[in-house]
């Protein structure tokens, strides 16, 4: 992925980019109280099929309330909302999934928007998240953000609002992003879940302070298995989606948007530097809410949970 403001990129020597989890040998590490208490909020994990795939749901709250819906980024996985969603079940019946090829989702011989917006919808039609007074509300990250864009546009008078999180929104010229990744890529199998820890990072690289958290994305982002004989660990997510496209930001992607949405960026993101910023800005329609979270890169529920959630509130709350 072509990085449109370079000087933001970590030091690629930092052994806190590039194996931030490996000075603890497979232990986890300590955890603030805060942490401790929000986990302890465990969801309720289930299976919704869509187009002939199994998409992991996980659902934490009361089923009465109003639905709010969290979308995750490329490789990741719906527990990256673990610690973030508990914090919001006071006014919502919250739930997250695994895009097809992440997570415990099931793999697809494809992967485009279209049939991501299929599984989205069939979620939230299993959830009960249509069948409520009021119509839900999705936020969604980096990739999962450019895929919440398709859904607004193809079923967006089903839905309250929107909020885009920190996506991929390039100028043409910055469409280096739309290049497929090569054809041959397969994960490697390391020999202890040891071993497959030490070798997590963020993708794209950043440090992260608060290790606690990236622990917990790791363990579930692992998976045992064999392969040709090779018994070990390896990341659950298909390799082949890392070859789907995304297209430049165009005024196209924005055209039949038929409810509300917001932004919501990171300071130290690499993919909002003024230009970047300036460009979105001329295609959002005016008085578009734009909210940035300061003092965190590009996964910014990681480097600042609960200021994330403290602004998610607030847009929820404008809207509610």
């Amino acid at each position: 992925m072509e990085r449109p403001d370079a000087s933001r990129s970590p030091a690629q020597d930092d052994p806190n980019v590039v194996a931030p989890l490996a000075q603890f040998g497979g232990q986890v590490p300590p955890a603030p109280a805060w942490f401790v208490e929000v986990m302890a909020t465990e969801p309720r994990r289930s299976f919704v099929d869509a187009q002939g795939a199994a998409i992991e749901t996980l659902q934490w709250g009361d089923p009465t309330k109003p639905g709010l819906l969290l979308l995750h980024g490329m490789s990741a996985h719906a527990d990256w909302w673990d610690f973030v969603a508990p914090m919001l079940t006071d006014r919502y019946h919250v739930v997250a999934m695994s895009w097809s090829g992440m997570g415990r989702s099931g793999w697809r011989e494809s992967y485009g928007t279209a049939v991501h917006v299929d599984e989205a919808l069939a979620v939230m039609e299993a959830t009960g998240l249509f069948a409520k007074s009021r119509k839900p509300i999705i936020a969604a990250h980096s990739f999962g953000g450019r895929q919440l864009l398709g859904l607004m546009a193809r079923a967006g008078e089903r839905l309250q609002a929107g909020v885009v999180i920190d996506a991929p929104l390039f100028p043409p010229h910055k469409s280096g992003s739309g290049r497929p990744r090569s054809d041959t890529h397969v994960h490697r199998i390391y020999p202890t879940q040891v071993a497959a820890l030490a070798r997590f990072r963020f993708a794209p690289a950043q440090r992260c302070d608060n290790l606690f958290i990236a622990d917990h994305l790791a363990r579930h982002s692992l998976t045992r298995l064999e392969q040709d004989g090779v018994e070990g660990w390896s990341w659950r997510f298909d390799p082949a989606h890392r070859r789907v496209r995304l297209q430049p930001a165009t005024p196209e992607i924005f055209d039949g948007i038929a409810c509300p949405y917001a932004i919501i960026t990171a300071d130290r993101s690499y993919l909002y530097d003024a230009e970047n910023i300036s460009y979105l800005k001329g295609l959002l329609p005016p008085g578009t809410p734009w909210r940035v979270v300061q003092d965190a890169a590009h996964h910014l529920m990681v480097d600042q949970p609960q200021a994330f959630v403290a602004t998610l509130r607030d847009l929820l709350d404008s809207w509610t």
